[in-house]
């Protein structure tokens, strides 16, 4: 797959596949997955055969053939007699979105309990299952914070699962847990709040649905920082931040964006005092949003909620505020100010690049 994966990417790069238009700034041409592979074009029929013309080169040097009964195509934005001339040259039945990929809908709104039932069904299997009824008490336990665990993190880490799935898979395990069989009346012994408790504090240990999910969105939030190589990090940045990480605590949630996407961005807030900035070079450091300070995002400490700016642009970095060792600061009027102002005067610049740190209780 290495070799198709460069023969794609050349062909791109010799301008006989068009991006598209969504992967153009990562210059993104395919995913692989095991023995799939999705590949991404503009729509236009000459990008279509160079696809069929590299697939046809990987089949003669490495034998492997593509099964176009398996394949199929989706379209957007293409007029009907564009599609229909795809299919005539392709013979490739059109498929409709969303897709569903190992049981996930690749969906780029807000999923639904019909979208999740993929996930519920998983978990009856496991639960019904012959060898699940003869379970005691500790193996039904064992089974929901292990098998069941594993399915919750799998779905948690593709999107936001809606309440009325979480409450669902919730009361499946309850039931499972206390009676052995999901089919029988529910009837907990003890609240479900209290047995996803931890167990110092009085629950059984198993993780709840709900933090759980969250704690799996905010490390979406924690690769785009420290896993740069990643193929979604490329693609968040390059197509919603425009290359420039900073723009992460400042961008707005728009309609162009994903139903996910937006609630990222509306996350960024819990993690601001975990991702701290390291100073280098300062330019890359905004002055009013970066966590570069102490005491918290200066915008908020330094102006406390007036609508002025001290004449200190919006995005103004460290490195643009400093004139050969004078910080280009208004002369401090409160004491948050001589504070912000004081932590300036202790910055040293280098000539290393401003990196970011993860930083939890006060330490990296």
């Amino acid at each position: 797959m290495n070799s198709l994966s460069h023969l794609l990417n050349k062909a791109a790069a010799d301008f006989k596949i068009n991006y598209h238009h969504q992967y153009n700034n990562a210059k993104l041409t395919h995913l692989s997955f095991a023995d799939d592979l999705l590949i991404f074009i503009d729509g236009s029929l000459s990008s279509l055969q160079a696809i069929f013309q590299v697939l046809k080169e990987f089949e003669n040097r490495s034998g492997l053939a593509v099964s176009m009964q398996k394949s199929s195509f989706f379209a957007s934005g293409l007029t009907q007699a564009e599609i229909d001339t795809i299919q005539a040259s392709t013979s490739m039945p059109i498929a409709t979105l969303p897709v569903r990929y190992l049981s996930v809908p690749l969906n780029s709104s807000k999923p639904s309990l019909t979208n999740c039932e993929g996930m519920i069904q998983q978990i009856k299997a496991r639960l019904s299952s012959w060898s699940a009824k003869l379970l005691s008490f500790a193996g039904r336990l064992l089974l929901i914070k292990t098998v069941i665990a594993w399915i919750n993190t799998f779905w948690c880490s593709s999107f936001i699962l809606p309440k009325s799935v979480i409450k669902r898979v919730n009361s499946l395990c309850g039931v499972f847990l206390w009676k052995g069989d999901i089919e029988s009346h529910h009837s907990a012994r003890v609240v479900w709040e209290d047995v996803v408790k931890e167990k110092k504090n009085g629950g059984l240990g198993i993780k709840d649905l709900l933090v759980w999910n969250k704690a799996c969105i905010l490390r979406l939030i924690w690769l785009l920082f420290f896993q740069a190589g990643l193929v979604r990090v490329t693609w968040f940045k390059s197509t919603v931040l425009d290359d420039n990480l900073s723009n992460f605590w400042t961008i707005k949630p728009s309609h162009k964006f994903s139903w996910l996407t937006n609630n990222i961005i509306k996350m960024r807030d819990t993690m601001f005092t975990w991702i701290q900035l390291k100073i280098g070079d300062g330019r890359s450091c905004r002055f009013w949003t970066g966590n570069w300070f102490p005491m918290g995002r200066v915008t908020d400490f330094m102006l406390q909620g007036r609508n002025t700016r001290l004449g200190i642009r919006k995005d103004a970095t460290l490195a643009s505020l400093c004139r050969e060792g004078q910080w280009l600061i208004p002369q401090a009027r409160s004491e948050n100010q001589v504070a912000v102002l004081a932590f300036l005067m202790s910055i040293s610049f280098t000539e290393e690049e401003d990196t970011y740190e993860w930083v939890i209780d006060g330490k990296s």
